[in-house]
């Protein structure tokens, strides 16, 4: 960090093959050690698999992955942990990924079976508004393990709870 002047931010160019900025952000993030013809062919070798497996260009598809997630991303609370790698988060941090991974498919129902297991106490208490929020953001139904449900505080409202291998609602006065 130099002590007087600032240091200009770089404008990135476009990717030679693609000519997409975004594509370049992932080459950059991807590149590991400086090996940047190494972090190409990956990113490309993806890229035109998802070119042949949607149909659409693979610049066009990756644009349309991000406008996907950042709804997902904002929702969720997780924009400061946007460029980090997975293995840098705390569990409880990856298990909120899992679910924007879940999310973002917007599915009618949510399975969670101890959603809360092995995560500290402060991101268990976070975990129950959040879930409502899904529910609210998505209208999905979700269902819990038995244990969950005393973990999750006032997102189990009405959640459908699945004790061995059996579907039943559970109320404050018992079964329905």
């Amino acid at each position: 960090m130099p002590r007087r002047a600032e240091i200009p931010k770089r404008e990135l160019d476009p990717d030679p093959v693609y000519s997409s900025k975004l594509v370049t952000q992932v080459i950059n993030k991807v590149m590991l050690r400086g090996q940047k013809s190494t972090a190409e062919a990956i990113v490309y070798s993806a890229l035109e698999r998802v070119g042949e497996k949607s149909g659409r260009p693979p610049a066009e598809a990756l644009e349309q992955a991000v406008k996907t997630v950042t709804p997902v991303l904002e929702l969720l609370g997780l924009e400061a942990f946007r460029t980090k790698f997975v293995r840098e988060l705390s569990t409880g941090s990856r298990r909120i990924v899992d679910l924007a991974c879940i999310v973002a498919h917007r599915p009618n129902v949510v399975l969670l079976d101890e959603p809360s297991s092995g995560i500290a106490q402060r991101e268990t208490e976070a975990l129950g508004p959040m879930i409502l929020r899904i529910r609210e953001q998505l209208g999905a139904a979700e269902a819990f393990g038995r244990g969950a449900i005393r973990d999750l505080g006032e997102a189990d409202q009405q959640p459908a709870v699945v004790p061995a291998g059996r579907g039943h609602r559970q109320r404050a006065g018992g079964r329905v």
